[in-house]
């Protein structure tokens, strides 16, 4: 009879170990069999991205080598969470971090996604106590913060405002911010205006087009822009003062000029701009306009002299007219008088030749036209009113009401907002005075009407009236 024996031969594990990322922790000893073992790990051996864990046991002096089961696991050992949010002019971040276990020599990281080129707040705070300012640096786009050595389980709440433009002399608060992608149209208050305040958005998304500004709460010397061959662009507020407040708006013109230049937009509309100097006259600019139509010929028009400065036909892009940086007042407008545009004398200077611009818009927009559209209308009226009315106290309201009417169209076809916009900006500070006015005038009129005016007949004999 033959028989056939089976043996499998078990090796006690002995000093089982776990490695995780270089660290080591181990089981001095021999395992039995079903037998468990917990080993402790350090949470700082953990790693951002890949961890990872090796296991081993001691190698028997015969026989198989010992086997283990892992059961493995670990989880995050902070939690984080941040909100972010960018603006035109402002990049801000909220962001809390819970850390386990205690650190010392903290350094926060914040890389901003824009060029943000100046940090207007950096607050911290601890477990939900009051913000205070930590220490911090900017460096290279992004923004470090050190706060002081934090306990296990510490609770660290940041918040941070970093500006897209640079403030000198003065600050800014952006009431009505504009979002990313959007044309401009912020709404900003001076806190703080010293002499010399200025505002650089050469650094922002719009940086390098032409910015203006609309709306301003004050008046005196209009508020202009000055571009420096380096990129820069600021904006200069003469007249405005502490709680100032302005829209802030862009034109689709780049400035680029070889020194520096100041311009004045007079009609974004036109658009219409005041060319003046800086600190190095007599040099050339170049207004590149963006918003150019392939195979349109375009005109750098003066209206100061009645001149074309420069022209040039668009060829899949801007277009780039050139003029020195003397003062007067330009316009880019399209040639539509269907000749070549070409500037005589060759010369773009303010003294240079050049040949009157053709716009099918000049006719109607001359003061001429319009004035003499406004007496045919005011006079046509009055002549409808004397035939409709017999009392001429009718006629004259009647004819002073279209009157007005035409003056103030008249005025806002020759600058748009002249008119209409202090009315709208200063409608809450006279609509008292208009009450009061209404509410005289409705008196008197009920006065002389039915009190003054009223007038009883009394019948006497014989046909007599005794009023």
């Amino acid at each position: 009879m033959d028989w056939t024996f089976h043996k499998k031969e078990h090796t006690e594990t002995q000093d089982p170990a776990v490695e995780v990322n270089g660290h080591t922790s181990s089981y001095p000893g021999v395992l039995a069999d079903g037998e468990t073992a917990t080993l402790s790990a350090d949470p700082s051996w953990l790693i951002n991205g890949t961890n990872r864990v090796n296991v081993s046991v001691a190698s028997p002096a015969a026989g198989p080598t010992g086997q283990v089961v892992l059961d493995y696991h670990h989880r995050a050992t902070d939690q984080q969470t941040t909100e972010y949010a960018s603006e035109k002019w402002t990049e801000r971040y909220n962001i809390s971090h819970t850390y386990v276990s205690a650190r010392s020599d903290l350094d926060i990281e914040i890389p901003f996604q824009s060029n943000v080129v100046r940090i207007r707040d950096v607050e911290v705070r601890r477990n939900g106590s009051t913000w205070s300012q930590p220490e911090w640096h900017f460096h290279d786009g992004s923004l470090h913060v050190n706060p002081d050595d934090v306990a296990a389980q510490t609770t660290i709440d940041l918040r941070v405002n970093g500006s897209k433009v640079a403030v000198e002399n003065g600050a800014i608060e952006v009431l009505k911010p504009t979002a990313p992608g959007d044309a401009l149209d912020s709404k900003i208050k001076i806190t703080e205006h010293d002499s010399g305040f200025a505002i650089n958005v050469g650094g922002t998304a719009d940086g390098k087009r032409l910015h203006y500004l609309t709306n301003e709460s004050w008046q005196g010397a209009a508020p202009y822009t000055e571009h420096l061959a380096s990129g820069e662009q600021w904006i200069y507020t003469p007249n405005a003062g502490d709680g100032s407040t302005a829209r802030v708006k862009t034109l689709p013109l780049r400035v680029e000029p070889t020194g520096d230049v100041q311009i004045e937009v007079a009609d974004p509309e036109t658009p219409a701009f005041h060319v003046r100097s800086g600190d190095t006259p007599n040099e050339d600019v170049t207004f590149r306009w963006l918003d150019a139509t392939t195979g349109e010929d375009y005109v750098l028009y003066s209206t100061s002299d009645d001149v074309v400065r420069d022209d040039q036909i668009a060829s899949d892009g801007p277009v780039a007219l050139i003029d020195d940086d003397g003062e007067e007042t330009l316009k880019i407008m399209q040639d539509t008088s269907g000749g070549s545009g070409s500037v005589s004398g060759g010369s773009t200077g303010a003294g240079g030749g050049g040949v009157i611009a053709s716009s099918s818009s000049s006719l109607l927009n001359s003061v001429p036209v319009i004035m003499g559209a406004g007496a045919l209308l005011i006079g046509g009226a009055a002549l409808l009113l004397a035939r409709r009315f017999k009392k001429q106290i009718y006629v004259l309201g009647g004819t002073a009401a279209i009157a007005l009417v035409v003056i103030v169209l008249a005025g806002e076809s020759f600058s748009p907002g002249v008119i209409l916009e202090p009315i709208a900006t200063n409608v809450g500070k006279v609509m008292p005075v208009v009450l009061l006015i209404v509410t005289g005038t409705g008196a008197y009129w009920f006065y002389t009407k039915y009190i003054r005016g009223y007038t009883t007949i009394v019948q006497l004999p014989g046909g007599k009236q005794l009023k």
